[in-house]
C-alpha cells in the first residue's frame, strides 16, 4: 500500500524555528483533543500518544496509521529502530512528517513511554510521580511540558508569532545551531 498524496509533501522544509513552532502547535493541538476525550489506548499504535500525535501531523485516523503500522511489526519504539525514509512503507511516511516539523527518533521514542528527562523536568515532582504513559490525560500534560520547552528554546511563549527572521535558526552560545527538539 502506497502513502496517500495528502503524506508526500506533508511538510515544506522550513527552518528549524519553524518546524519547532509547527511541532509545539501540533503537541498543543493533540494534548487539547486527549484531554476532550479523544479515543486513546496505549496498546494501538493509531490511538496511542505517538499515534494521536501522527493523527494531528498528518490528518489520517487512528485506523489508517494502525493499518500502517501493522505491516511491521512492533510497537513505536521499534517502528523506529526500522525507520528508513526511502523505504516506501507507508508507516515511514508517517514518522517521516512526524520528523520534518522537528521531532526526532529519541522524541518518538521518549513520547511513547513519557521519558525525555528535559520534558519531564519541566512538570512539577509530584505530578511526575504520578505519571504514566497509559493515561491520556499525563499524556497531555506531558505534550504541553515540551511544547512549551520548544518555545522557551525559541524564546517565544504560547501564542506568540514567529521570530522576526523566521529564516534564521537559533544559535547555541558556541555558534552552533541549536537543538530544538526535547532530548
Amino acid at each position: 500500500m502506497s502513502a496517500p498524496i495528502a503524506l508526500q509533501n506533508c511538510f515544506p522544509d522550513g527552518s528549524t524555528s519553524r518546524r519547532a513552532l509547527e511541532l509545539a502547535r501540533a503537541l498543543r493541538s493533540t494534548a487539547e483533543r486527549l484531554l476532550a476525550g479523544a479515543d486513546y489506548r496505549w496498546s494501538d499504535l493509531g490511538r496511542c500518544n505517538c499515534g494521536h500525535l501522527a493523527q494531528t501531523l498528518t490528518q489520517l485516523d487512528q485506523r489508517q496509521i494502525r493499518e500502517f503500522a501493522m505491516q511491521r511489526p512492533g510497537i513505536w519504539a521499534e517502528q523506529i529502530v526500522e525507520y528508513c525514509p526511502t523505504s516506501g512503507f507507508p508507516l515511514d511516511v508517517v514518522i517521516g512528517s512526524m520528523l520534518q516539523v522537528g521531532a526526532t527518533l529519541d522524541d518518538i521514542r521518549h513520547l511513547e513511554r513519557l521519558s525525555s528527562p528535559r520534558v519531564l523536568k519541566r512538570i512539577p515532582v509530584a505530578e511526575r510521580l504520578e505519571l504514566s504513559y497509559r493515561n491520556p490525560q499525563h499524556v497531555a500534560r506531558y505534550m504541553v511540558a515540551w511544547a512549551e520547552l520548544l518555545e522557551e528554546q525559541l524564546g517565544q511563549g504560547e501564542g506568540s508569532s514567529p521570530q522576526e527572521n523566521p529564516g534564521e535558526t537559533p544559535e547555541a552560545s558556541d555558534g552552533a545551531p541549536s537543538r530544538l527538539a526535547a532530548e
